[in-house]
């Protein structure tokens, strides 16, 4: 097999493994039909599916990628991915700032202000690059039935 001269080769090249190819449309969320346009041309990646493509290539083809992109007018620079420390800790300006709601909101209005403040942090601290995530508060209802125990959750806010 000859030596890929472009991206578009590269990524063929990448996706001729079947199991490869199901990770790739899996990963950048696109159809086989995307993929091959973006191969043949016919269509390019935005810049965002180009980021992701970069991070989801296996590391072998990443450097090779990444100087074809660069190569290519118009496609800008692609550095490599870095992978910065996940905050561990949650900052002490954070409980402030809920202790402050908690004192300072009416009580109508605690759960829903308190569960948003939070809701906001962890998502933040969870997401920091808001590639997408759900999270939810549930509620256990109150405990019923002749052994008088909680039996389900209700959804209160996400």
């Amino acid at each position: 097999m000859h030596e890929a001269r472009t991206w578009r080769e590269l990524l063929g090249k990448i996706i001729g493994d079947n199991k490869e190819k199901q990770r790739l449309i899996e990963t950048l969320k696109v159809t086989p039909i995307t993929l091959n346009r973006w191969i043949n041309g016919e269509s390019d990646p935005r810049p965002q599916n180009l980021r992701q493509l970069m991070n989801a290539l296996p590391s072998k083809y990443q450097e090779q990628m990444r100087k074809f992109l660069k190569e290519e007018q118009g496609l800008g620079d692609f550095p490599p991915p870095t992978f910065e420390p996940l905050l561990t800790a949650i900052p002490a300006e954070f409980y402030a700032r809920v202790l402050s709601t908690l004192a300072s909101t009416t009580e109508n209005l605690r759960f829903w202000s308190t569960c948003n403040l939070i809701l906001q942090q962890a998502l933040g601290h969870l997401d920091p690059e808001r590639r997408g995530m759900s999270i939810w508060v549930v509620r256990c209802m109150p405990p019923s039935g002749t052994y008088h125990k909680v039996r389900s959750l209700r959804e209160s806010v996400g």
